[in-house]
């Protein structure tokens, strides 16, 4: 089947996967292609000047005299920069829209739209989303104000309220939430940057009696004053809430004296049946000595909620590792049997001679994703593995990964009991370790396909054997591996004395270990030259960046093939001979040399980094746009989903920016693999 008769279904699947740019270049391949590709260039539209809309504007308004308007197309509008739709025009241009499901106005205050068209319009009276601005001004705003401006848009299911300054944000209070609802009563979603006011003794009597909003499902709330008795309310309100997320990291100080919080927490028992549904808690808070954090804990754990995604921010003041030591280990123990996925983030530099060791406890069966960052924890790589068996991505940043001696010394025995792990993705952030953590990995997660190393420290005892430091990871199939700004130290004479090695040499088995002779041929099609048992892939060689301001910074460059054929024939000739011991006055001690004498220590000590295979690796100095790839990969591989279409992730069509502004990002392979699926399934 040539590409010109490909089925509209599967063409319409493709389009939904590429950029603009690649839309437009098959819209105009041939005249089978130009409808698809052409529809869903128009259904996510985003305009940032106003020359963009009046471009908008004028061509909607040519096409209705064409065969094929393109008004009925757009299915959402996002405003950007400084476009604000005239209110004279405001009627007309959404009436051109007929199916504008999705609307974000961007900096466009509420109070610049049209009364009158909110009252007779259909588009608007019809839209499902909503993100609009609250102003700025020296004169008050009012809830009755905002109520009133969603009276007419009944069939709103998303809502977000964007605060644009603290200063006078606007209160609500519990009877706000009711008129809301009465108004909106298909309001699933709800996002908002408001404050709360204090709930007194009286309005707390009526909250068992609130009528509940049975729609709303997600709550996301950033705050600017609240009472914790708030979530007392949401606990009657919201019966069938979902998702909360709560940053009260903007909330002014104040201190909730201890009675009251035990009044607070001794309150919500008794609703035992609130937020039974939920299953995401989000909270993102200032600092330890907020003790708002504390009566969220008191109001989440008593009520023995199922939750199964859980996030903790904290923000601005220093805390202990201790701290969040207690935050994890409380969150294991609560949610064990049911948390799929924990993010804890702190703000904590980590210190290895004041660090904090934490062992993960209970047993968390279900537990998928993992995330710790800047808790100042050392964290032991064999224990994450044993209690929490279900693990398919780990993310450390700013810590230690380390292993126990007992765990390293296991390996025959867990080879005797195949104690595999499925841990596929393993990404390193600013991070202290050694080589005995990537062998223990290598050899238990025999399922881990993709690594991204940034900023480490690996410090290992130099081999007496080899005189270089090996490691070992030569059980693993990369699929991807990307490796940038990794400094390695050997340790001399067993003493804690270290000197900094500047040489990686990054390798592959030239036969797989993996029994899976079928898994082994997706990794086939790249070639190296072959030495020994080996595949050298590259040479890279660390130093300090004279361009940079600060002396600390450091790069890494790729060597060339006639250097690395210099620096390989030097090792393998001198592999028999005995290594010279480095001098400690040679300057190298815990620093890199600097760019202009990098050739002088090309005949030095090295790292080889050796896998098993590497399909696709990220070097420094490769033009890459891979951070959008790391955030996305989790959900491609476990949640059968490329990239989500909502209203903050649309491509510009009248933006004039080119791709360098894209919000969203898909490799290569991912783009065609439905593709390639489709088109084997007409096949059969």
């Amino acid at each position: 089947m040539p590409a010109s008769e490909l089925p509209l279904e599967i063409l319409l699947q493709i389009a939904e996967l590429l950029l603009t740019n690649d839309r437009r270049s098959c819209a105009l391949t041939c005249k089978g292609w130009r409808y698809p590709f052409q529809e869903f260039l128009w259904k996510h539209i985003h305009v940032d000047s106003m020359n963009n809309f009046e471009t908008l504007f004028n061509t909607i308004e040519d096409s209705r005299i064409m065969s094929k308007s393109y008004g009925p197309l757009v299915r959402s509008l996002r405003l950007c920069g400084e476009c604000i739709i005239p209110s004279i025009q405001q009627d007309h241009f959404l009436r051109s829209l007929p199916n504008l499901k999705h609307l974000d106005l961007g900096r466009m205050s509420y109070k610049l739209i049209n009364p009158e068209m909110t009252r007779i319009n259909d588009t608007w009276m019809s839209l499902e989303s909503l993100r609009i601005k609250i102003p700025h001004s020296g004169i008050e705003e009012t809830t009755e104000e905002i109520i009133e401006f969603l009276t007419n848009i009944s069939k709103l299911q998303k809502i977000e309220l964007i605060q644009c300054s603290w200063n006078n944000s606007i209160k609500y209070m519990l009877d706000d939430f009711d008129k809301i609802h009465q108004k909106l009563q298909q309001l699933s979603c709800m996002k908002a940057s408001i404050s709360l006011g204090n709930i007194l003794h009286p309005a707390q009597l009526m909250i068992p009696n609130t009528i509940p909003a049975l729609a709303l499902t997600r709550l996301d709330l950033n705050l600017r004053d609240w009472d914790p008795l708030w979530l007392y309310y949401f606990g009657h309100k919201y019966p069938n809430l979902r998702f909360i997320k709560l940053d009260i990291s903007h909330v002014r100080e104040c201190k909730i004296p201890e009675e009251v919080m035990r009044r607070n927490s001794a309150l919500f028992l008794y609703n035992p049946d609130a937020m039974q549904y939920l299953e995401t808690f989000n909270l993102i808070t200032k600092d330890i000595s907020d003790s708002s954090h504390v009566a969220l804990w008191d109001f989440i754990c008593p009520l023995n909620i199922q939750i199964k995604h859980l996030k903790y921010t904290m923000k601005h003041k220093n805390g202990g590792g201790h701290f969040f030591k207690m935050i994890i280990k409380g969150a294991l123990r609560t949610f064990a049997d049911t948390l799929e996925t924990l993010s804890v983030e702190g703000n904590v530099y980590f210190d290895s001679k004041y660090t904090s060791k934490i062992e993960l406890s209970p047993y968390c069966p279900l537990l998928v994703d993992l995330r710790i960052s800047n808790c100042g924890l050392s964290i032991d790589i064999s224990n994450i593995l044993d209690n929490c068996g279900s693990l398919r991505r780990l993310r450390l940043y700013n810590g230690e990964l380390c292993i126990s001696q007992d765990a390293a010394n296991q390996k025959s025995k867990r080879q005797k009991d195949h104690q595999h792990h499925g841990l596929n993705i393993l990404e390193l952030h600013e991070v202290l370790t050694s080589d005995s953590v990537f062998k223990h990995i290598s050899f238990r997660c025999r399922h881990l396909q993709y690594m991204n190393l940034d900023t480490l420290t690996i410090v290992e005892s130099i081999s007496k054997k080899t005189g270089n430091l090996l490691i070992d990871m030569s059980h693993t199939l990369f699929k991807v591996l990307r490796l940038d700004n990794i400094q390695y130290y050997s340790l001399y004479d067993d003493t804690d004395d270290q000197i900094a090695i500047n040489l990686l040499l990054l390798s592959q088995l030239n036969n797989s270990l993996s029994p899976n002779k079928n898994k082994q041929k997706e990794f086939t099609g790249l070639k190296f030259t072959v030495v020994d048992h080996t595949n050298h892939i590259a040479w890279l060689h660390t130093f300090h960046n004279i361009a940079h301001k600060r002396n600390s910074e450091t790069d890494i460059r790729r060597l060339s093939r006639q250097v690395s054929n210099t620096t390989l024939k030097h090792h393998q000739d001198s592999h028999t001979k005995k290594k010279p011991k480095v001098s400690k006055s040679t300057g190298l001690r815990n620093k890199y040399d600097s760019c202009e004498s990098w050739q002088d220590y090309l005949l030095e000590e090295y790292v080889e980094l050796r896998c098993g295979h590497v399909a696709k690796a990220i070097l420094p100095g490769l033009p890459s746009k891979d951070k959008e790839f790391w955030d996305e990969l989790y959900d491609r591989l476990f949640k059968n989903k490329i990239v989500a279409m909502d209203l903050c992730k649309t491509r510009p069509i009248f933006d004039g920016l080119g791709d360098q502004s894209i919000a969203y990002i898909l490799d290569y392979e991912a783009r065609l693999l439905l593709c390639t699926i489709n088109y084997r399934f007409l096949q059969q």
